[in-house]
């Protein structure tokens, strides 16, 4: 059994787990926007496949990117070409689809379409170790070294130089820097030293998606949830082919509330049934219908009340009808939150009844407010009041 990764030191990631960076769904969390969880993934990628740090995917700009071949500058000052793999290139439309209107010039910015600070990309990665108990700090460094490692046999070292810029190993250190600066000029070369020894390589489907959630869980090991389950490896996102269509879907800017809204009315119910099977979570489901949690607890509630019969609903009715007397009733201090989990499963339909719903029955009842006091009495008066 593998330690558990230190939290005082950047752990080095598996194969799985650069796979796993390169899912934007793995970035969800808190108030990360899909637009910052792709960038995240777009970032992760350029690292592992480009060798790109912060300071040079600041100055990307999205129209070059586009095209699939930047130029960067070295260090002497000069300028070399920097070609994208097909997965880059995935990861590109994918944050074209949330960009804002107006958004400037470069390939990373805001909500607001400012240009992105570099110093974000660290959070980015303090944000997501923290979360999974390891220090992340240090992983785009370790993304480095994922790139260098695949080089080591190639024998056109002069373009394995070039690949790997300024970061030269001792294999490329008896070369002329007029060598490697001749072969950063050679496209070609590069292009075909790069197709040939980077196992990222090849169609973006087949590392994105339930293809790429499913290659990632063969050797992940970093990234777990606190209860120490595999994020994003239900099982039915390997095997069934309606998961696996609606996770290869891509989600383009503008439609989106009729296309989920068209996709969930067809498959919606075929996803629930798998989660009461125990072969799909909750947060899969916002996945493959690229939706918030709210929106899947309703679809949740809908789906089962659609099961319901007549009296089953009309039973559900009443008990929702009493749950602001209840929740009058309840023990000092109790939230809404505790509230909800209590009541719960003591619903005729518990998977009806989201906490949304509740809060909302509460507050058009008006006992969200203090509790009234109690009027006063001969017994309960103050003997100051008496006369």
């Amino acid at each position: 059994m593998r330690a558990a990764p230190s939290l005082r030191k950047t752990p080095t990631p598996t194969f799985g787990d650069v796979v796993a960076m390169l899912q934007p769904e793995t970035w969800a969390h808190g108030r990360f926007s899909p637009l910052m969880c792709a960038q995240a993934a777009l970032f992760a990628a350029l690292a592992a496949c480009a060798r790109i740090g912060h300071a040079d995917a600041g100055r990307l700009l999205f129209d070059e990117a586009l095209t699939g071949r930047v130029m960067l500058k070295t260090t002497r000052g000069r300028e070399r070409p920097v070609h994208f793999l097909p997965l880059v290139m995935a990861l590109i439309a994918r944050c074209e689809g949330h960009r804002p209107d107006g958004a400037g010039p470069w390939l990373f910015v805001t909500q607001k379409g400012k240009k992105l600070h570099p110093q974000t990309f660290n959070r980015f990665f303090r944000q997501i170790g923290r979360r999974h108990g390891f220090r992340g700090i240090g992983l785009p460094e370790r993304l480095f070294e994922f790139f260098d490692s695949f080089f080591e046999a190639e024998e056109e070292r002069a373009a394995v130089g070039a690949l790997r810029r300024r970061h030269s190993r001792a294999r490329e250190r008896d070369l002329s820097q007029a060598a490697i600066e001749a072969a950063a000029l050679d496209e070609e070369l590069l292009l075909r030293v790069l197709t040939r020894c980077h196992p990222l390589e090849g169609p973006a489907g087949r590392w994105l998606g339930a293809r790429g959630v499913a290659a990632a869980e063969k050797t992940m090991r970093l990234f777990t949830s606190a209860r120490g389950d595999r994020v994003g490896t239900s099982q039915a996102l390997r095997s069934d082919p309606i998961c696996i269509m609606l996770a290869d879907l891509g989600w383009e800017r503008g439609g989106q509330i009729a296309t989920r809204n068209a996709l969930a009315d067809r498959h919606f119910a075929h996803t629930e049934a798998l989660r009461r099977a125990g072969r799909l979570s909750t947060a899969d489901q916002k996945f493959l219908f690229h939706a918030s949690l709210r929106w899947v607890r309703y679809r949740q509630a809908a789906a089962t009340i659609a099961k319901a019969s007549s009296s089953e609903r009309a039973e559900m009715d009443r008990w929702i009808a009493g749950l602001p007397a209840r929740f009058l009733a309840r023990p000092r201090g109790e939230t809404v939150d505790v509230f909800w989990k209590r009541v719960r499963p003591h619903a005729p339909l518990p998977g009806s009844l989201p906490r949304i719903k509740v809060a909302g029955v509460l507050h058009r009842a008006g006992v969200l407010g203090p509790r009234p006091r109690k009027p006063k009495t001969a017994a309960t008066s103050s003997s100051f009041n008496a006369p």
